[in-house]
């Protein structure tokens, strides 16, 4: 039987956080991130970026691809790197590998590029990308099991719930041309708000909570003034997520609007199992 979130239409997780494929976005992206420190490796090693092929392509030709040396050709319209990120044939955690190995060399011969990841990851970001460069390693920062999550929330038999996760996903799209985080994250704590009041008939998410806890459901308290925290956040008149924007000091970024999406799912699921 189709999940309920399919049967009425809701956004899919796996459309909305890209995970376990790489889209023509994201390898833009990293194109353009090996365009970046190919400029930063030719003022390091100081060589002629115009004249000469960069010595990361050329690493990739031998040592990644294993190819002649004799066959080596570059030209700025066509190199080992992007020929492989545009190689439709080859799996995508495959061209993770590659990153991976370009990574590895520029650490190896202690050429910093900090600056670019930091740009590359901004873009990851922006899009969803369900993975980020740490040091000379890409890691999932948003796995399966925790996509799986916010689908099984999907399935609350409270309508306003499914509502308010389904509107906060659709807001972390990159569809919009501009994705509105602040109001994701708004949607995502509404919706854990929906599931306590249509439990307790309180107004507030924190007298719900208290209000679970008398009615005798063991729920530890650490964990709900931990969520307390997280709906004081929202609060905040720092991130203008509920109320006007008072200091724009603190703006949501996409990392926190997929945190606090995936959080909710989670305390919602949480919150289930104890009330069924």
């Amino acid at each position: 039987m189709a999940k309920f979130s399919d049967r009425y239409g809701y956004t899919n997780p796996n459309d909305i956080i890209i995970r376990e494929k790489i889209p023509t976005e994201i390898i833009n992206a990293i194109l353009d991130f090996v365009e970046s420190i190919r400029h930063v490796e030719a003022e390091a090693i100081e060589y002629d970026l115009m004249e000469d092929p960069p010595c990361i392509d050329y690493a990739v030709w031998c040592n990644f691809l294993c190819e002649q040396r004799a066959h080596y050709c570059y030209s700025r319209d066509s190199s080992a790197i992007g020929n492989c990120f545009y190689d439709d044939n080859l799996d995508w955690f495959e061209k993770i590998n590659l990153l991976e190995f370009i990574l590895s060399e520029f650490k190896k011969n202690n050429v910093d590029i900090s600056e670019s990841i930091a740009e590359l990851n901004n873009r990851f970001a922006q899009r969803n990308f369900a993975y980020r460069v740490v040091g000379e390693y890409v890691e999932e920062v948003t796995s399966n099991e925790e996509i799986e999550s916010i689908k099984e929330a999907f399935n609350t038999p409270i309508n306003g719930v499914s509502t308010h996760l389904n509107e906060a996903l659709k807001l972390l799209s990159v569809s919009n041309k501009t994705p509105h985080y602040r109001n994701s994250i708004k949607e995502s704590i509404s919706a854990v708000e929906c599931f306590c009041r249509a439990r307790t008939n309180k107004k507030s998410l924190g007298d719900a909570l208290k209000e679970l806890k008398k009615s005798g459901l063991v729920i530890n308290s650490q964990m709900i003034t931990g969520f307390e925290n997280l709906y004081y956040y929202t609060n905040s008149k720092e991130t203008g997520i509920r109320h006007s924007l008072m200091e724009d000091t603190h703006p949501p970024t996409a990392d926190e609007a997929i945190y606090m999406l995936v959080t909710c799912s989670a305390f919602i699921n949480y919150l289930k199992k104890k009330v069924e």
